[in-house]
């Protein structure tokens, strides 16, 4: 990770946030972050912004040297009191969804499936998560390294947003994990993870997107 847009999009997905939600939180247009993570723009005003919202130590989010991690993220329950104020009460409690992980896919360096191990034996992960939501354990080194082999990628129902990861499934039976980049009434954009190469298919074409929710480390698995 050699920037800072880099190491912002590091932590924006291990937080699973999406680039609406952490524009909107540091105050930018949501096209102005995600030139900063494609390497378009090189430095930002907001880097103490972006630090505090990502729980980043902002020496380590401006160099890529130190400690990476300031605080933790905690959210809290608001209760309104007497003068319509709000106050924070205590750490809200995440509910735990059990998510199938679908398969173990191997993938080329396009993010296109080549094979998927799908049995009995793929397991499940504890995350907060819409109905329909499911999983993917990346079983290749071809998206490394950025996105290491044995993550566990979760994605829901809802449609992606620009700059997110999203699994695309076409109608001719292809599937691909790719970065969805924009979308108009006769056709959506797509971009391969490591090797940026564009890809974009005829909405006739595609049978189905779901939009990206998190990823979890390898050990997060169960079975």
């Amino acid at each position: 990770m050699n920037t800072i847009g880099d190491r912002i999009r590091e932590r924006r997905l291990e937080l699973g946030m999406s680039v609406e939600v952490l524009a909107k939180a540091v105050g930018l247009k949501p096209t102005t972050l995600y030139d900063l993570e494609r390497g378009d723009s090189k430095s930002t005003t907001k880097l103490h912004r972006f630090a505090d919202e990502l729980g980043l130590n902002a020496d380590w989010l401006e160099t890529g040297k130190g400690v990476k991690l300031w605080k933790p993220r905690v959210s809290f329950s608001l209760a309104p009191i007497s003068d319509g104020a709000a106050q924070p009460l205590h750490p809200e409690s995440s509910r735990a969804t059990r998510v199938e992980i679908r398969g173990n896919a191997i993938m080329d360096k396009d993010g296109f499936w080549t094979s998927a191990q799908k049995d009995d034996d793929v397991g499940h992960v504890k995350w907060e998560a819409s109905e329909g939501a499911f999983a993917i354990q990346v079983g290749t080194d071809a998206l490394d390294p950025v996105i290491k082999r044995g993550t566990i990628l979760v994605f829901d129902a809802e449609p992606p947003v620009a700059g997110d990861y999203a699994h695309l499934v076409l109608t001719d039976g292809r599937e691909a994990i790719m970065e969805f980049l924009f979308k108009s009434d006769v056709q959506q954009t797509f971009q391969s993870i490591r090797g940026r190469q564009r890809f974009t298919f005829d909405t006739g074409d595609i049978e189905k997107v779901s939009g990206y929710g998190g990823q979890l480390p390898a050990h997060k698995r169960k079975v």
